[in-house]
């Protein structure tokens, strides 16, 4: 662990060769262990929420640097709902100096969010007849000699702690997306309309957690309903395709008739087990 904070100390220090070689090293680290990246957060999140007096620019811009990474290597789009939650609003509501350099790396950040952001799971709902199925694994003879099979108590406590987790996943993605609602629409107090850039990215991010399992609140609705006739081009262009996204989520489902096939009769019961035999070449029902 102290070796991550010292990389992270030089990858922010005043001389940018030292900066480099850190953030190349810290890159390293973090793809070769797993969840490692997760000691540096705290210390990354604290140096966007301090204002330029009390962060340095290298600080801030070597902040920057060991956030973005390296293409699909990026902190930026770990798959872990609590890091997202205090990383993105903190990284919207950064007022730090607009020197091309921070301009620059806050547009590569944004495209980078856009381009690698993977819609990850939320919710995980096992079934019983996987478990079931899961415990013949443990009936060969080779898994006998390594673990038995769990029992029902540990099973029990296993689905209590994933409904925990569950919930604890929706909680996050709640909050985030209300994290993001309040800097958009400048309600915290004390705060500042967003720069322009800060605006694209919070509706960047706001696109990218769209999702077709869990719709969207009403507050999030109205905001986007709001930017389809905003001024600027990119805002306009996610607002519109979160629209589409909203309007498919709001569809309603059409009920669906199962066909059956008088060449090859299939009972009712029997469909989703049974498939279809394929027979190959002309056929007299082709032609």
């Amino acid at each position: 662990v102290q070796v991550y904070r010292n990389l992270l100390a030089l990858a922010t220090s005043h001389y940018s060769s030292v900066r480099s070689n850190s953030q190349s090293t810290l890159l390293k680290c973090t793809q070769n262990f797993a969840h490692s990246y997760k000691i540096l957060m705290p210390t990354l999140i604290n140096s966007l929420e301090q204002t330029e007096d009390d962060v340095s620019h290298e600080q801030f811009k070597g902040s920057l640097y060991v956030l973005l990474g390296s293409k699909q290597r990026t902190l930026l789009v770990k798959h872990c709902w609590q890091t997202l939650y205090k990383l993105y609003p903190v990284l919207v509501g950064s007022r730090h100096s607009e020197k091309p350099s921070i301009s620059k790396l806050m547009d590569q950040i944004m495209a980078s969010i856009h381009q690698y952001f993977d819609t990850f799971s939320l919710t995980l709902d096992i079934p019983d007849n996987v478990i079931e199925l899961s415990k013949t694994l443990f009936l060969t003879q080779t898994q006998k000699t390594f673990e038995a099979c769990p029992d029902s108590t540990i099973i029990q406590k296993a689905k209590e702690k994933l409904d925990s987790m569950n919930k604890e996943n929706l909680k996050y993605y709640n909050a985030l997306l209300d994290s993001l609602c309040n800097l958009i629409e400048a309600q915290e107090k004390n705060q500042r309309d967003l720069h322009w850039r800060k605006y694209e990215l919070a509706l960047t991010m706001l696109f990218r957690l769209m999702r077709h399992d869990c719709p969207l609140t009403p507050r999030v609705v109205k905001i986007i309903v709001r930017n389809l006739t905003h001024e600027n081009l990119i805002v306009r262009k996610n607002a519109i395709t979160i629209m589409g996204g909203v309007l498919k989520q709001q569809k309603k489902p059409h009920v669906k008739i199962p066909l059956k096939n008088e060449f090859f009769p299939i009972t009712e019961n029997e469909y989703g087990s049974k498939s279809m035999p394929i027979v190959p070449g002309d056929r007299d029902d082709n032609q």
